[in-house]
């Protein structure tokens, strides 16, 4: 009798453990953005201006344009923000990043290469119902910031993101032009 129920103990046991490490480990790969360690980019007729940076991209559904440099969704709690900057470098942008991994301590990061330029992307919590995409890219010339971010059962938003992320293109000169008219204040 006692062997029994020992054993009927331990099948109970083994199996709410199992299916607490199989609930973690789903958890824990939906951070994964499966970003290659090198994404070619090019300007192609689907991609919008990020009104005011000279960056490109493809627009997720769901994002209507609401102000200059953002997207986001009626509610504001998905939304797709990008600020870039010529002539404007960081001191050590992807050191600058590092210490925000540090700090943050994101579900998933990866440094890549977006073109020629150096890229680095965050995936993490930004409160207990959405997450949030950080990507910074760039070289000695000028450097780009996204930010977005998606309530956590918007897994096909999740997904539209990352491909609006990774359709990005620069292009430097249109950067330098913007850069230009915002310190003439057209871009308020």
């Amino acid at each position: 009798m006692i062997m029994k129920t020992f054993k009927k103990t331990n099948v109970c046991v083994l199996f709410i453990l199992s299916a607490v490490i199989s609930v973690c480990s789903v958890q824990a790969q939906s951070y994964d953005l499966k970003i290659p360690d090198t994404v070619r980019i090019e300007k192609n007729k689907g991609q919008k201006e990020v009104s005011g940076t000279g960056i490109f991209m493809t627009v997720p559904n769901g994002l209507p344009k609401r102000k200059p440099m953002r997207w986001s969704s009626n509610d504001g709690k998905s939304y797709i923000s990008v600020v870039s900057f010529y002539d404007q470098p960081i001191s050590n942008p992807m050191g600058w990043t590092m210490d925000i991994i540090k700090k943050d301590r994101p579900k998933y990061w990866k440094k890549f290469k977006l073109g020629n330029y150096d890229a680095i992307i965050i995936h993490t919590r930004e409160s207990t119902l959405t997450n949030r995409i950080f990507l910074l890219f760039g070289d000695s010339k000028f450097w780009a910031q996204v930010k977005a971010g998606y309530r956590m059962n918007e897994k096909e938003l999740k997904t539209e993101i990352r491909n609006a992320i990774l359709s990005i293109y620069a292009d430097k000169a249109l950067i330098k032009k913007r850069g230009e008219e915002f310190d003439a204040g057209k871009w308020q």
